[in-house]
């Protein structure tokens, strides 16, 4: 599988290189996907369906915060979550 890069505007942490970190596929939910999209900074992305938005895009666990992570690990996202963390 070729390597993904966060879809995070001006995040460039990427699968298969950024080992220590975890990487996270779009939600299913069209409501949540929406959100992502926008929350990601990518309008160019808003006319993508959540069915391509989850095979294709993934954000990293650095634009999570801790408390919406279901593991300690930091590798597994509770059902709600949505990124909220981005470098001004």
């Amino acid at each position: 599988m070729a390597p993904q890069y966060c879809t995070v505007k001006g995040c460039f942490k990427r699968t298969g290189t950024d080992t220590e970190l975890s990487f996270f596929r779009f939600p299913k939910d069209p409501a949540r996907s929406a959100i992502w999209v926008k929350n990601c900074g990518r309008d160019d992305l808003m006319k993508s369906t959540p069915a391509n938005l989850h095979s294709a895009y993934v954000v990293c666990n650095l634009h999570f915060e801790k408390d919406m992570f279901s593991s300690l690990l930091m590798n597994r996202l509770k059902k709600n979550s949505v990124p909220t963390l981005f470098d001004s």
